[in-house]
């Protein structure tokens, strides 16, 4: 899915910036940075038994960090870009091509012509993938809110919540 250019619900994108050295327009495979803040937003929430909650005029810390409906949110995530270590991203050697066929979900079966392919790509500890990006929070964020997102930082980085399909 992260490369596939026919995928609209595809995380992952190219997206067109400039590179001052080369002084050129490049592609670069970027994850939305609505994809990291949902994550982190879910990880928080399940640290602190949040997430089953009613969230209507709520000063619970997850309506704090993330905002509701009634107030914007302290923190803001930009796009994160894919950097694949020893490569690009599509040589990388743990991308790997996979065929699937869509399912029919009235008769269980499969869908003529409805067959399509995916590149997942796995990080390993030998070959790991880094997303490098930035995050913004608002000045007035307390020190426990600050920690509870390093909290959920962490757990992203150590694989408890997967990004992507």
């Amino acid at each position: 899915a992260l490369l596939d250019p026919d995928n609209r619900d595809s995380i992952a994108y190219r997206k067109r910036v400039w590179d001052a050295e080369k002084k050129e327009l490049v592609h670069k495979f970027t994850i939305k940075g609505e994809t990291i803040r949902g994550i982190v937003r879910t990880a928080v929430g399940k640290q602190n038994r949040l997430l089953n909650e009613e969230h209507n005029e709520c000063d619970c810390k997850l309506c704090v960090i993330f905002g509701n409906e009634h107030e914007a949110g302290k923190i803001r995530f930009e796009d994160l870009e894919v950097k694949i270590k020893d490569g690009e991203m599509e040589t990388a050697p743990n991308c790997k091509k996979i065929d699937h066929v869509a399912i029919d979900r009235f008769t269980g079966g499969a869908v003529d012509k409805k067959k399509f392919d995916t590149y997942p790509i796995a990080g390993s500890p030998t070959n790991p993938i880094c997303l490098e990006g930035t995050f913004w929070m608002k000045r007035d964020l307390i020190d426990k809110e600050k920690e509870l997102i390093g909290d959920a930082l962490l757990d992203i980085k150590n694989g408890l919540y997967p990004i992507g399909g």
